[in-house]
């Protein structure tokens, strides 16, 4: 009996039958589902915010190599 309160979800009501598992197997099927989409919803939402930082991030260091070009062309142009 003890066994039967410490883990409700995994064991059956009566040994004879798997009815109590498929219950509460049944029981779990849409808190899982919901967690499920839910984290896959926030993985998403991460996905998105991580690749919109990226794109940021390699826009300005495209503009900033732009720059440290042209400046670098200055200093050849001036050394020469």
């Amino acid at each position: 009996m003890q066994r039967r309160q410490l883990l409700p979800i995994l064991l059956p009501y009566s040994t004879e039958n798997g009815a109590g598992v498929t219950l509460r197997t049944a029981k779990l099927a849409g808190p899982l589902e919901a967690a499920s989409r839910r984290s896959g919803d926030a993985i998403t939402e991460a996905t998105k915010t991580v690749g919109e930082a990226l794109g940021a991030s390699a826009r300005q260091l495209e503009a900033e190599t732009d720059k440290l070009s042209i400046r670098a062309g200055a200093i050849a142009s001036t050394l020469e």
